[in-house]
């Protein structure tokens, strides 16, 4: 008998959320889309191994991060497999990988990178984009422009693309590819309920630096290193503003928002809306969309 077969089931351990009507959040994805995440209140493998392909993750990483055993990894990661895992075996998993079960979200410690070119097969990039999507939802959205080298990075032989996204104290940097070969282009609405920064998409946000240019290449940073990427807005002068809104087409008020975005104004509201699903034990999502 194998190691997850040995296991009690997870469904108990987590409550009953279907009777805390406090603990329902409505999400802007279908109803049978949604199930292929979160079914019966509870996080499904796909979930956790879209994350994990995003991140480049193999059960043998995931093992060594969350110290458990390598079955019962494999056995998370596959739909169906979740009824036989205990709960610590799970939460350990999704730390390791850097979901918060607790508001069914990404982790606050550290900045995720997601990227899509790492997923083959536009079926298995679907799904992948719309589960981070679904952890990052409501986000704010700022397409990024490192300044230190030519706009379309040429990365292992696929131009990259950048993208950071802030959905309360979440933080996440999205690589796509331009390249339409590798169809991994960047899609707002991959993220139900996001919006771009100032309302619409606007001119990418400058990053100056060569060292955070080079740590988003890397893929290496932390949040305060996030924060730094729009200092280069922060700094910029009321005549600059005036200048950037005309060449770009965009009003001033959008500029101060990208501003706002940079130094974290957002942060404190988008917390607060999150704030009370994260004192209580476990998050139901719940379809607004017909299936």
């Amino acid at each position: 008998m194998n190691a997850a077969a040995q296991m009690k089931p997870v469904r108990d351990d987590f409550g009953s959320v279907e009777k805390d009507h406090d603990r329902v959040q409505r999400v802007a994805m279908g109803k049978d889309e949604l199930e292929v995440y979160i079914q019966d209140s509870r996080p499904k493998g796909a979930l956790f191994k879209s994350v994990a392909d995003l991140k480049g993750m193999n059960a043998k990483a995931i093992s060594a991060a969350a110290s458990v055993p390598i079955g019962v990894v494999q056995a998370v990661l596959q739909d169906g497999a979740m009824s036989s895992v205990t709960t610590a075996a799970v939460i350990a998993i999704s730390e390791a990988v850097g979901i918060n079960l607790q508001g069914l979200c990404m982790s606050e410690e550290k900045v995720h990178v997601f990227d899509m070119r790492k997923v083959r097969g536009a079926n298995a990039r679907r799904v992948a984009a719309r589960a981070a999507g679904l952890l990052m939802r409501s986000a704010l959205v700022a397409k990024l422009d490192p300044k230190t080298a030519a706009h379309h990075v040429m990365e292992g032989g696929a131009f990259a693309e950048y993208h950071a996204a802030q959905s309360g104290s979440s933080r996440a940097i999205f690589v796509t590819s331009t390249a339409p070969l590798f169809g991994c282009q960047f899609d707002l609405s991959s993220i139900p309920s996001a919006r771009w920064v100032g309302g619409k998409k606007t001119a990418p946000v400058p990053v100056e630096s060569a060292e955070l240019t080079s740590l988003l290449r890397r893929k290496d940073l932390n949040r305060n290193e996030f924060a730094q990427l729009f200092k280069g807005a922060e700094k910029t002068s009321w005549n600059a503003i005036q200048q950037y809104s005309r060449e770009h087409n965009i009003s001033r008020s959008e500029v101060m928002e990208l501003m706002k975005f940079a130094s974290g104004e957002f942060e404190q509201k988008s917390a607060e809306s999150h704030s009370k699903n994260q004192k209580t034990p476990f998050l139901r999502l719940v379809s607004v969309k017909a299936a």
